[in-house]
């Protein structure tokens, strides 16, 4: 990917925009996931638009209703997922109705060799609510998304879902300006960046500018922390980075 998109949320929608050239993305890989043009993209088993998707009330284009009493009913499409993605997860709207407390009828999830499984027993869920798969292990990999609900001879479950995406985000970079406490960017610094278990995920030195560019790090809700060494200078400070973005820091030592 040589394009950062940055994904913004625009109601139901996850719109990317295109900024400056570097190796950080977002994207989307699911074709038509709010059904708006019909089933268009999606293989199906025991599906039509006539019978299964409906616009009264969806979260996003129209929805698709999943359930027929002794029958499973399924949609699939096949996707590539990047292979320098750091995270991905499939997300969705769904609505879930089991007639009864039935084992034999659920409604499945999967993705490639991923999947889950939410049987009858689990009981409605009534208003849209929105349901997520972590499938990071999946990169690089061509897989089917597949959504599918089985209904046995004696009670009917069905489920609704809307707003079906795969999102891929690249891992995050850092981009670094090492200066002293005069202002002087500092060239051939030493840097280590650490997790919050302590262990070294980069380590390299500044440019003739100060500069330095760390990559290949995960997005995490803790801290990492940058050690800094230049001759008798040392410097320490915490960053806080998420999935997919280019952080721009300036550190000064001392």
């Amino acid at each position: 990917m040589q394009a950062m998109l940055v994904g913004l949320v625009v109601g139901c929608s996850l719109v990317f925009a295109h900024t400056a050239a570097a190796d950080v993305f977002a994207e989307d890989v699911v074709t038509n996931g709010d059904f708006t043009d019909d089933l268009t993209s999606w293989s199906t088993l025991n599906v039509d638009t006539q019978n299964n998707l409906l616009d009264q009330y969806p979260v996003s284009g129209q929805f698709l209703t999943l359930g027929h009493l002794n029958e499973i009913e399924a949609v699939r499409q096949a996707v590539t997922i990047p292979e320098d993605t750091g995270l991905t997860t499939l997300t969705m709207y769904y609505r879930f109705f089991p007639e009864a407390a039935d084992a034999g009828d659920y409604l499945r999830i999967t993705v490639g060799s991923v999947s889950e499984t939410i049987q009858a027993t689990s009981g409605s869920v009534g208003l849209w609510s929105e349901y997520s798969l972590d499938v990071s292990g999946l990169a690089g990999q061509t897989v089917t998304i597949e959504l599918l609900v089985k209904n046995n001879a004696s009670s009917l479950t069905f489920a609704d879902v809307d707003v079906v995406a795969l999102t891929a985000q690249s891992y995050a970079e850092l981009l670094g300006t090492v200066k002293d406490d005069d202002g002087n960017t500092l060239r051939n610094a030493d840097i280590t960046i650490r997790n919050h278990n302590n262990t070294v995920v980069w380590s390299g030195t500044t440019n003739k500018k100060g500069k330095f560019t760390a990559t290949g790090l995960r997005g995490s809700s803790k801290s990492y922390t940058v050690k800094i060494t230049k001759d008798e200078r040392r410097g320490r400070e915490k960053v806080r980075l998420t999935w997919a973005t280019i952080k721009k820091r300036t550190f000064v030592v001392g």
